[in-house]
């Protein structure tokens, strides 16, 4: 199982909270629709690492299977 951190934010500030995990050391961030806000969805090079910036920012973590990385390919087209 992997963790990724799950941040929700008001829509209006999405991008600016996409940026902090950028700057914290996020390796990819997904945005899902949360009811009328949304939920940031990153992952980071290690578990503890998500942990840490979830605490951080008073952030939630969810343990996924790890097959979530390739998730998008089912959308990639040639």
């Amino acid at each position: 199982m992997d963790v990724v951190l799950r941040w929700i934010v008001e829509a209006a500030g999405e991008e600016l909270a996409a940026v902090e995990l950028w700057d914290r050391g996020a390796t990819a961030v997904a945005v899902e629709p949360a009811g009328g806000r949304v939920a940031l969805v990153a992952s980071f090079p290690t578990a503890d690492a998500a942990r840490e910036v979830a605490a951080e920012l008073g952030a939630g973590v969810d343990e996924v299977d790890g097959g979530w990385r390739d998730a998008w390919k089912a959308w990639a087209e040639p």
